[in-house]
């Protein structure tokens, strides 16, 4: 677990030795990191719940 610092900005990763890995790309000037890696037991439904969640309309 760590942070790796490049060119565009940093990086966050959370990895077992073995396993699937769920990448996100974060957008947006505010957001600490340009990417995250996180490993978990299944990425691609991990992955349809942060789209589902990012595609609700917030409450303002």
């Amino acid at each position: 677990m760590g942070e790796l610092e490049h060119k565009r900005g940093r990086d966050f990763a959370a990895l077992r030795a073995e396993g699937p890995v769920l990448v996100v790309t974060t957008s947006g000037r505010d957001a600490p990191y340009a990417r995250l890696a996180v490993s978990t037991f299944d990425p691609e439904s991990d992955a349809a719940l942060l789209r589902q969640a990012n595609a609700k309309p917030s409450k303002s």
